[in-house]
């Protein structure tokens, strides 16, 4: 699955517009798609295998397992697969087993927040990978640390490492955590001061600070040194007192979320985005709703391409001279808390450098300036020529290359037993047709002029062909001609009015078993038949005996068992025997009836 096009459109079900923007924003990341194109965790999930076993044997839905990962996997198919003019896509499976099986307090119908179902999304892909390795796991691959972990941890997983130094001792320690996004502070200080003072008033709109930073200035504050208070015991010393802190990202994952933190909940006056609790409002905050956040409007620049190298630690640094990263997918959301309002996402088709609205099953066409000038929620970024997007590229083209091989081969034998089925089909059409006789102690009857030809052909020394594929006129009839299934009798009552009629002549099939014996070269004998794609209108280029034949089939279709006794009743012979002008003419062709 290649993300080269625009994928369809989402239905919503019932307020799941917060799930459709993020469903079309990983539907368009590259990496994505290149990894599940790649190496599809479907292909050796244990309980997709199951569950496609269930569904041959017909058993009931009820029994089915749920995987995580792999339902993603499905629908991101499913959009890129389908045709837009089929109209947008249903994501009901999915949405159900997200609902029954990784957030049952999600409700549909109800309004969520898009940042916290993308952060529960990866957490249950990581956890059905994890699951999946379990299952499958041998006792070698147990002993190996360096074995490669699935996609879903290495496209969205990053480290944030923070240092804390000792005012008195100057001593450093240090702490490793893993992130998946990057919440950024986009107020300044007299607007966080604006929201906390406004925050939970009863008739209050939501804050909406005078100006708000930038992408590129909210991660330097991310950055930042900041003073702790003078309660931190450093380990070192064990004294009480001051110390500074500062976060730098570790490593980087090749899918960089950046979520912009427009939203409050609860006393969170500092500007500390935390998950809204889901078994209700924390004490104290009685006038604050039930959605239990409030939201900072207004518009934050972020740029189409950054370098993020200035953000990471000095070793990350040392590795690479810059580290571009670039915009594919922006998630916006209209309303006044994170719970009521709207959820669209704008995606950017790469192969075009065009820029689409996703707005559930609405798919349009945009500017970039309406992208760039829209109140953005979640940015999503792929880091350009990272490891792992480096590694997946190679396995693309890889599987692109084999791909196309295999078609090719795959093409080329489909041409080459065409080619051979209508060649025997005309060297079979020859023979059994055009050395017919009627009469004579040693002839043959056209069925064992067939077998015999077709085992000479298999067993001669020069001449290696295979046996036709069609046994029959109505077989042949049925596989490569659109004639209607009326046509077949007729064909039938031809076929074996002509195997009851008509015989080959000894001496022309040792003209053919001549031919078989000089391999692919062609004797002087004669080579009678009817074309395939012969004009029977245009006399000048059919010979006399292609050209009575087709006559013949023409008037022997519509006629009856009588009337085709009559048709064939040989004339009388004149001058001693001596055969009629059409027959003499043919050659080889007589007729006689019983």
């Amino acid at each position: 699955m290649q993300s080269v096009e625009v994928a369809n459109g989402v239905v919503n079900l019932g307020n799941t517009c917060y799930m459709n923007a993020v469903i079309q924003s990983l539907a368009h990341a590259p990496d994505l798609c290149m990894a599940i194109d790649c190496e599809p965790h479907c292909a050796s999930c244990p309980i997709y295998q199951r569950n496609q076993s269930l569904k041959e044997s017909s058993e009931t839905s009820e029994n089915s397992e749920f995987c995580m990962l792999c339902e993603l996997e499905l629908l991101l198919i499913e959009l890129h697969k389908q045709k837009h003019d089929s109209g947008p896509v249903s994501p009901s499976v999915f949405v159900d087993g997200f609902i029954k099986h990784i957030a049952p307090w999600f409700k549909l119908g109800v309004q969520e927040d898009s940042h916290e179902f993308l952060r529960l999304l990866i957490d249950a892909m990581q956890k059905s990978s994890k699951k999946k390795e379990a299952e499958t796991k041998t006792k070698t691959e147990e002993d190996d640390e360096a074995k490669q972990e699935e996609y879903s941890f290495r496209l969205f997983c990053g480290e944030v490492e923070s240092t804390v130094t000792c005012s008195n001792c100057s001593s450093i320690s240090s702490t490793i955590d893993p992130i998946e996004d990057i919440g950024l502070e986009v107020t300044n200080s007299s607007s966080s001061n604006y929201a906390a003072s406004t925050y939970g008033r009863s008739g209050s709109s939501s804050p909406t600070p005078s100006s708000l930073t930038d992408i590129n200035t909210a991660l330097k504050k991310f950055i930042a040194t900041e003073n702790l208070d003078s309660g931190y015991k450093c380990e070192e010393c064990s004294k009480v007192g001051r110390a500074t802190k500062q976060s730098k990202l570790k490593s980087l994952p090749p899918i960089l979320t950046l979520h912009i933190k427009r939203f409050r909940y609860g006393n969170d006056t500092k500007g500390l985005s935390h998950l809204p609790s889901r078994r209700g409002p924390s004490p104290g905050l009685d006038n604050v709703g039930s959605s239990g956040s409030a939201k900072i409007e207004g518009h934050v620049k972020f740029p189409q391409v950054f370098d993020i190298r200035p953000y990471v630690t000095d070793d990350l640094q040392e590795k690479s001279k810059s580290m571009l990263s670039r915009l594919f997918a922006v998630i916006v959301h209209s309303g006044k808390n994170s719970h009521s309002g709207h959820y669209i996402s704008y995606v950017r088709n790469v192969a075009k450098n065009e820029w689409w609205k996703m707005d559930d099953g609405k798919v349009m066409l945009v500017s970039k300036d309406e992208v760039f000038n829209a109140e953005a929620y979640m940015l999503f970024y792929r880091v350009v020529d990272h490891p792992v997007s480096v590694d997946l590229k190679a396995k693309s083209l890889k599987k692109a290359e084999e791909d196309a091989k295999k078609k090719a081969e795959e093409d080329a034998k489909k041409e080459l037993e065409a080619a051979k089925i209508k060649e025997e089909i005309t060297e079979t059409s020859n023979g059994s047709v055009n050395s017919t006789s009627l009469s004579g102690p040693t002839s043959l009857d056209a069925s064992t002029v067939v077998t015999s030809i077709s085992n000479e052909a298999s067993s001669g020394k020069k001449r290696k062909r295979d046996s036709p594929d069609f046994k029959s006129g109505e077989e042949w009839a049925r596989k490569m001609t659109n004639k209607p299934k009326s046509m077949l009798q007729f064909i039938r009552a031809a076929q074996d009015y002509f195997c009851e009629r008509i015989e080959l002549e000894p001496e022309y099939l040792q003209m053919m078993t001549d031919e078989v014996e000089a391999g692919q070269q062609r004797t002087q004998n004669p080579s009678f038949g009817i074309s395939l794609k012969g004009d029977v209108s245009n006399y000048h280029v059919i010979d006399e005996f292609r050209h009575a034949l087709w006559t013949l089939f023409e008037q022997i279709l519509p006629r009856d068992q009588g009337e085709l006794e009559d048709l064939f009743r040989p004339k009388e012979k004149k001058n001693g025997g001596g055969r009629s002008g059409n027959q003499a003419e043919n050659g080889a062709v007589k007729t006689e009836t019983k």
